[in-house]
């Protein structure tokens, strides 16, 4: 499995970090009138994983949705 490293050395599928100053980090549009946003799958049916996660620039924990569906904020 290889791994994907943009602004900084790669541990995980995909790592991205970069500065920019008064616009979002990332951004994802489509555009079709059928089509759907974002899609995330990843931890299993457990409370032990996130499958999303949100932090602060100063690593405080925002909110997070937990491989068995439950959403914390």
């Amino acid at each position: 499995a290889g791994f994907v490293g943009i602004g900084k050395t790669p541990v995980r599928i995909l790592d991205v970090q970069g500065s920019l100053a008064d616009q979002y980090g990332f951004a994802v549009e489509n555009t079709s009138s059928t089509g759907h946003g974002a899609y995330i799958k990843g931890a299993p049916n457990s409370t032990s994983y996130w499958n999303l996660q949100c932090e602060s620039d100063a690593d405080a924990f925002l909110f997070g949705v937990r491989g068995d569906g439950n959403v914390f904020i």
